[in-house]
């Protein structure tokens, strides 16, 4: 077998054994790699290859197997960045087993946020003895660097493999060396503490907080019960900490929802009546039962009459109450006389009338415990009995009248009182409402346009439609332009300068004096820069038209250099003056020159165009006429001008005298234009 074939083998039955390991230590942690120095082309990313035996460039073996540094060149260190951070809890460095000097005296360094072990944190000893490392962190930490380092006097260090393994907390923990709390209900992420929903009584999104005092259950979304002493529940169930506010029975209900009650009194009325045992004698006080005899002249009990029917008892409480607990009791010798009892109550007298029932009708229970929840605005309650017994009896009846949780009244406790106090559980009336509701029963919110204590406050009218929210005034649509909502909810503050339109969020324009616009609109407070005309732009966005300059284009460039015009804010020419002008805007005439203005000079040139244009229609005309006339004279001397023609030899007609005059006034002529 060929050294190539042997090394090959070796490999297999390592990585055999190391995929075994591999499977007990959780999920390995992969990353990019660096090194200090480097020998031949054993780089850094040789320790991640996956091959842990060493091998150096041979004919077999064309590259390095391992990250190997250069001869004695220090320091010598080996890095490993894993792109993100994780909380690792397995570090395998797998050395040089045939040089182990090359390998020995390893130092692991870990860090979140620096490469320079100066800042990392050491997570083993040095040791001679040991090719490698194999470091378990106990607690897991968490780390994005790891920083493998030799400090001995060994020529070179030699890694053939790292491997890093990532760890979870135990349920219910999170973070570095898994020390932080997360109550959630199922795990959480063990780098941020982050999980899907807590458990009752801590705040999202880590869960580690628990809810604020006042507060409890899932999310701690709901409020404490009033009622409790202190406001003071427990974070997760509402139970009240330090038991009820007076008025309120702990041992009825933990969260102080059941009030005590204050007995109700009232006058009574029944059906009919056995003997002396009437309506009244169920108010007594008294709830035993006896008839009248020679020891007890009188009823102690309310009985209907023998076999008389309807069989009721009816009891006015004078005015209406909010009732929360109606105990009635009956006969214990004679069962039957006292059950099946079915209650009902009313605003408004019933006798045989029924009103609202409360309870069921039940032949084994003696008498009534009925408990009204939510509570009930009553003025009457009748009890009536209807199944087939001869009579009723009842020996005592016990109102009790009860309240609303805090911020509530009404039948059923269902309308809202914002009030600073309790409300009248009946009417809702309060002495004074919190901010953004209406008096008296200050369940209605401030009208449209106003907030605050008793409605007193206007919404800004700088909200968009004058809205705003009737408790706090901020405005629910936002702010009008002008005014910055991300700054002031209540939009009463207006856009710094330089700034306007919705939310402040446009600049004014460059061109405004001071750089100070309208919050609003945009337009230029104080005008618009020279070289800006206000007048065809309030933003200031329009510049002069050629010829124009100064603060609104009021000014008149100067005799600029032909074909150029001055600068539209300072009315300076780029290219100078045209001759006989100067001044820094070309408007004032050279020494000795009469002083025309830009116009003056434009009528000049018009003019003198003009004086051309005649001079050449005058040339013109006088040619025109000289030919017309010379032709005249032609034809009536003609004989004379062919005698002159036919006399020379000079290839020249004659100048007779008149010939000759003409030309002198030709030439007269001319002198004179």
């Amino acid at each position: 077998m060929n050294r190539e074939l042997k090394s090959l083998l070796v490999l297999m039955i390592w990585n055999i054994f190391t995929d075994i390991s591999v499977l007990a230590t959780g999920n390995p942690v992969n990353g990019s790699a660096d090194q200090s120095s480097q020998y031949n082309n054993c780089s850094a990313d040789k320790a991640l290859d996956g091959v842990k035996i060493f091998s150096i460039p041979d004919e077999h073996l064309p590259t390095c197997t391992c990250s190997v540094t250069g001869v004695k060149s220090f320091p010598r260190w080996w890095e490993m960045d894993f792109g993100s951070m994780h909380l690792v809890g397995l570090i395998i460095v797998t050395g040089r087993s045939d040089v182990n000097e090359q390998s020995t005296n390893l130092t692991a360094f870990i860090s979140n946020n620096t490469k320079e072990t100066n800042k990392s944190t050491q997570v083993n000893l040095l040791d001679e003895t040991t090719i490698g490392l194999h470091v378990r962190l106990d607690p897991p930490r968490i780390a994005q660097y790891i920083n493998i380092k030799k400090e001995d006097t060994i020529d070179v260090m030699t890694i053939c493999e790292v491997e890093v393994f990532e760890t979870n907390c135990t349920m219910g923990y999170f973070g570095d060396k898994c020390l932080r709390r997360c109550h959630c209900q199922s795990p959480c992420d063990v780098l941020t503490g982050n999980c899907n929903e807590c458990e009752p009584g801590w705040y999202p999104p880590t869960c580690e907080t628990a809810c604020s005092q006042g507060y409890y259950g899932q999310n701690c979304s709901k409020e404490c019960s009033h009622n409790c002493e202190d406001n003071n529940c427990n974070s997760q169930n509402g139970s009240c900490v330090q038991g009820c506010t007076p008025g309120y029975d702990y041992t009825m209900s933990t969260n102080c929802s059941v009030a005590t009650g204050t007995p109700v009194n009232g006058s009574a009325d029944q059906s009919s009546q056995y003997k002396n045992c009437s309506a009244d004698k169920a108010l007594d006080g008294v709830k035993i039962f006896s008839i009248p005899d020679e020891h007890l002249p009188t009823c102690t009990c309310s009985v209907t009459g023998v076999k008389s029917f309807p069989r009721w008892w009816e009891m006015d409480f004078g005015s209406m109450h909010l009732v929360g607990l109606i105990i009635v009791t009956g006969r214990s010798d004679v069962n039957v006389q006292s059950t099946n009892l079915t209650t009902f109550i009313s605003n408004n007298t019933m006798e045989t009338n029924n009103g609202t029932q409360v309870n069921s009708p039940d032949e084994t229970t003696v008498g009534l415990h009925v408990r009204l929840d939510p509570p009930r605005i009553a003025q009457y309650i009748n009890i009536k009995k209807e199944d087939t017994n001869d009579v009723m009896t009842i020996c005592e009846i016990e109102v009790f009248e009860t309240n609303c949780t805090m911020g509530y009244f009404g039948d059923k406790c269902l309308r809202r009182c914002h009030c600073q106090s309790q409300c009248d559980v009946l009417t809702g009336n309060c002495n004074e409402c919190e901010p953004g509701w209406y008096p008296p029963t200050c369940e209605t919110d401030c009208p449209t346009g106003s907030y605050g204590e008793k409605c007193s406050s206007n919404c800004s009218q700088h909200c968009i439609a004058e809205d705003c929210n009737h408790v706090n005034g901020i405005c629910n649509l936002g702010c009008k332009p002008g005014y910055d909502f991300l700054i002031d909810h209540k939009c009463t503050t207006p856009c710094s300068q330089g700034y306007y339109g919705q939310d402040c969020s446009k600049e004014c324009s460059h061109n405004c004096v001071d750089n100070n616009c309208n919050s609003q609109n945009g337009s230029c407070v104080h005008g618009c820069k020279p070289g800006y005309d206000y007048t065809m732009s309030t933003n200031c966005l329009v510049a002069c038209e050629d010829g124009n300059y100064g603060t609104n284009c009021i000014m008149t460039c100067g005799v600029c250099f032909p074909n150029t015009i001055c600068d539209k804010a300072s009315g300076i020419c780029p290219n100078g003056c045209m001759i006989g002008f100067k001044g820094t805007t070309c408007s004032e005439h050279e020494k000795g020159e009469r002083r025309f203005t830009a116009s003056e000079v434009a009528g000049v040139a018009g003019g003198s165009v003009g004086s051309c244009l005649l001079f050449l229609g005058l040339v013109f005309a006088s040619v025109l006429g000289y030919r017309r006339y010379k032709s005249a004279s032609s034809k009536t001397d003609s004989t004379n001008v062919i005698s002159d023609v036919e006399n020379t030899n000079t290839g020249r007609a004659y100048e007779g005298p008149y010939e000759m005059s003409l030309k002198n006034n030709d030439e007269h002529i001319y002198q004179k234009i």
